[in-house]
């Protein structure tokens, strides 16, 4: 067994992902499941341009005319694959959010990055299909990535407000500038960490939940002030 975070019993680990059957004849063909976890294996180590669907076929083990009764194109099956992935982050983040709430400031703070931590582990290919790989920036996919990191960013931005008012603290433009560095944070150390195997998860955990749990408790009212003032005045 793989060895986890030693202090996530909140955190669980993510779900298989998603098996659904393409778009292409959904009324006349049968939904066939395709194992989209070998299929991000295939996208974030090939790239989209250079990934082949010969190998996808072989990763994913089904015979290629099938994956083209049901994908039109390699185009739409990283569609495909994409949507499984950010279903399946949302749906691991968002639980992990979901348990944060109300917990104390640096157990709060533990567990949302804990949580984006834990996934780049678990699910290393799959977070790089959606950050490294390569997919077009016009296709379906692209704007799938997008709206799933807003509504992360939008989700920590919700939790900062609730841990701000709990402090007397109203913000709402600032809660949102905190909540993008931190998952921006969190991104870059996510994918630092499937990379450097000499970085142990736990301390690496312990460091970043220091960071931001000292920034956020010495955060001064003048500061988020003065970024929700200054939104205002320019919207």
């Amino acid at each position: 067994m793989t060895r986890r975070f030693g202090r996530l019993s909140r955190v669980s680990s993510p779900a298989p992902l998603p098996e659904r059957g393409g778009s292409r004849n959904p009324e006349s063909s049968p939904r066939r499941p395709f194992d989209f976890h070998a299929i991000a294996e295939v996208f974030a180590a090939q790239g989209f341009h250079e990934a082949s669907m010969n190998e996808i076929a072989r990763r994913a083990k089904v015979a290629k005319p099938t994956i083209y009764r049901y994908f039109a194109s390699k185009e739409e099956l990283c569609d495909a694959t994409v949507d499984a992935v950010c279903e399946d982050l949302l749906q691991h983040l968002f639980a992990a959010y979901d348990r944060a709430e109300g917990l104390p400031l640096r157990e709060l703070i533990e567990v949302a990055i804990a949580a984006y931590l834990d996934y780049a582990r678990e699910r290393p290919a799959a977070l790089r299909l959606l950050l490294d790989s390569g997919i077009p920036r016009s296709s379906a996919a692209a704007q799938r990535v997008d709206e799933t990191f807003a509504a992360i960013t939008a989700r920590v931005g919700e939790l900062f407000r609730t841990e701000l008012a709990d402090r007397g603290i109203a913000s709402t433009v600032g809660a949102d500038v905190l909540a993008t560095v931190t998952v921006a944070s969190a991104q870059q150390v996510g994918r630092e960490l499937t990379e450097r195997p000499e970085w142990d998860p736990d301390a690496v955990l312990d460091l970043v939940t220091e960071l931001w749990s000292n920034a956020l408790a010495n955060l001064s009212r003048r500061s988020l002030s003065r970024v929700d003032r200054a939104a205002a005045r320019r919207g």
